[in-house]
């Protein structure tokens, strides 16, 4: 069961790192809004947020958040 769960979620991968939230979150929307899987999450350690999104839409995430103004 856990494996066919994994295999449904599919790969995530780090976009970027080190985000303070706005950032994070405007970001996040942008892709969200977009239908690219994406997810926000919180970086205890560094204090900083990450987006991690679906490997394979990681041109099409890129290419949008450039768009938008991001690096």
């Amino acid at each position: 069961i856990v494996l066919a769960l994994l295999l449904l979620t599919g790969c995530k991968t780090e976009l970027y790192s080190n985000l303070v939230e706005n950032d994070a979150n405007s970001m996040l929307s942008i892709l969200l809004n977009n239908k690219i899987g994406a997810e926000k999450i919180y970086d205890k350690k560094a204090e900083t947020y990450l987006l991690n999104v679906e490997e394979s839409q990681i041109p099409q995430a890129v290419q949008l958040l450039k768009e938008h103004g991001y690096p």
